[in-house]
């Protein structure tokens, strides 16, 4: 069964914050999903994501990446171990403050 784990966080204006998800058992990462809750576009707003310091993303690519429909969202499909820390950082390029969504989809 496809389960859900949210990291919410309002980022000012050029500014950065840091998060992360370690799972409590091993999981099944399906997609990640990020969603601005002004709807404001996320194009000018960069997330970098690593698994203990091993990137998923090779440098900081826009948000917006993964504000789309399911069936448009990056197939990330990769399993995470038991405590094993998924970090995001994000950093707001724009002039105002974003308050966003990440959301982890996965399996047990």
């Amino acid at each position: 069964m496809l389960k859900f784990y949210v990291l919410s966080k309002t980022i000012s204006a050029g500014s950065q914050e840091s998060d992360f998800f370690a799972p409590e058992t091993p999981v099944h990462v399906k997609r990640i999903i990020i969603n601005e809750r002004g709807g404001t576009s996320l194009e000018n707003v960069f997330v970098d994501i690593d698994i203990q310091g091993s990137k998923i993303t090779k440098q900081p690519v826009p948000a917006s990446m993964f504000q789309k429909p399911w069936n448009e969202l990056p197939p990330l499909e990769f399993d995470l171990g038991k405590g094993v820390k998924l970090n995001f950082t994000v950093k707001n390029n724009l002039t105002s403050d974003v308050s966003i969504d990440i959301i982890i989809a996965y399996e047990e």
